[in-house]
């Protein structure tokens, strides 16, 4: 299975869950079995969110010299929130980021990040690009 297969039932849940709160940093939030990191009301662009994701992802590989790729921006996010220029939670971006900080293996870290559910902001569609 590819990175990219692996991201879909991960947007379906995301989209599902989108105008609904999403967590304090449980597994229990939703009884889905993700991480929910807790969000703080803050938005950031989808190319802040992207581009922070993406480099926690790409420095947990080199940092263990793992191979693997990750969709590039504004893909990332928007193959998890199925939404095109969507604001994001600053909260649960840096929640995943800590999530996916904790890993300890190169397979780990691809768990993680396909088992973090960050959170786009209901209504935000159009306001995160510039």
């Amino acid at each position: 299975m590819n990175f990219r297969d692996a991201l879909l039932p991960l947007a379906v849940a995301v989209v599902a869950v989108s105008g609904c709160s999403v967590g304090g940093g449980s597994t229990t939030g939703s009884n889905d079995g993700k991480y929910h990191p807790p969000t703080n009301g803050q938005a950031i662009s989808e190319t802040d969110a992207c581009n922070t994701l993406s480099t926690a992802i790409g420095s947990l590989r080199s940092n263990m010299q793992c191979v693997g790729t990750t969709p590039t921006c504004p893909s990332l996010v928007q193959g998890v929130s199925g939404v095109t220029c969507a604001q994001y939670d600053q909260g649960s971006i840096q929640g995943c980021v800590a999530y996916y900080g904790k890993a300890t293996s190169c397979m780990d870290i691809s768990t993680r990040v396909d088992n973090c559910e960050f959170a786009a902001i209901s209504g935000s569609m159009g306001k995160g690009c510039p």
